[in-house]
């Protein structure tokens, strides 16, 4: 569509508009001045939306040199008329319409402006509100989670404790049942070394004892003295074999449960000692580290190697 069609519809619907709005802007109709008001700045809009497409129309209708004329006679005619009914919609709307509707148009902008500065206003409380509810149900569900896991250190922590007491209370049973069991066999060998009548007379009484237990325990305790004896014998210059820890598992299960065992080893020779009497034999064969992990409290059996004077006395 060329730019004379376009005009030619554009200026149809102004003169529409006008007439509609002459109408409308009698006293009767000024009561619904908001469709009115509208319709005026509509028509206002596209009169002045016009205005540079006719300042072309004249400035080519105006041409007086040929060679640069763009109509010719009939069109420049047309174009002519056109730009009068321009001129006529827009004298209508300078004395007319302004006067009447142009105070009334300022007011309802004006009162626009205001509310849309108002919804802008209570826009931006309600997204203030939002945030400020988020940020209070943020700090909630971090507290919560803060509690929750502090709730859960705690319950961690007790049962830690609970835990550290009850491997307490079993380390220190069993601590109290280990020396009950050293005490009582200390105090068993004293009895047998007081009632032997010296070390035939203790050996004696042991093999005695252990034909009292059934056929099997009498082998087993024979066995493992065997395998002791045999392992000293085989190895005479290794003195930790001759160091016997009466309170390791090791001892107790293999030889130390059976009645008599104990009495005959003290019968063989082997005495009883501190830690502090077998601390260098046990250092050299485990290392220091490895002993100072062992009780002052532990005792032990040791058969001292025979001294090579006394050969003719050990030998009897």
């Amino acid at each position: 569509m060329t730019e004379y069609k376009k005009a030619v519809t554009a200026i149809d619907e102004l003169e529409a508009a006008a007439a509609k709005l002459a109408e409308d802007c009698s006293d009767e109709n000024l009561a619904k001045a908001d469709r009115v008001i509208d319709d005026y700045l509509n028509f206002k809009h596209k009169l002045e939306a016009q205005f540079p497409q006719f300042t072309k129309f004249r400035q080519k209708a105006a041409e007086k040199d040929p060679d640069k004329q763009t109509y010719g006679p009939k069109m420049l005619q047309n174009v002519q008329s056109l730009i009068e009914r321009y001129d006529e919609l827009y004298e209508i709307h300078e004395e007319r319409m302004k006067p009447l509707l142009s105070h009334m148009a300022a007011e309802k902008q004006a009162m626009n402006e205001r509310e849309k500065a108002r919804l802008e206003r209570a826009l931006a409380e309600n997204e203030e509100e939002r945030r400020k509810q988020q940020r209070a149900e943020t700090e909630k569900e971090e507290r919560e989670r803060e509690e929750a896991l502090k709730r859960k250190k705690e319950a961690e922590e007790a049962a830690r404790l609970l835990q550290e007491e009850a491997k307490k209370k079993q380390e220190d049973a069993a601590a109290a049942e280990d020396a009950a069991r050293d005490a009582a066999l200390l105090s068993a060998m004293e009895r047998d070394t007081k009632s032997a009548e010296g070390a035939r007379g203790a050996a004696v009484e042991s093999l005695v004892r252990l034909a009292q237990g059934t056929k099997g325990e009498m082998r087993d305790a024979l066995d493992a003295l065997m395998e002791l004896l045999s392992a000293i014998m085989g190895g005479p210059e290794e003195a930790h074999i001759r160091v016997l820890r009466l309170g390791s598992e090791k001892f107790r299960d293999r030889i130390g449960k059976f009645p008599g065992s104990v009495l005959l080893l003290r019968s063989i020779g082997f005495s009883l000692s501190s830690l502090e009497g077998v601390r260098d034999i046990l250092t050299k064969v485990h290392g220091a580290a490895k002993v100072a992990e062992l009780s002052e409290k532990e005792l032990f059996l040791v058969l001292q190697e025979p001294s090579v004077a006394r050969y003719d006395e050990w030998k009897a």
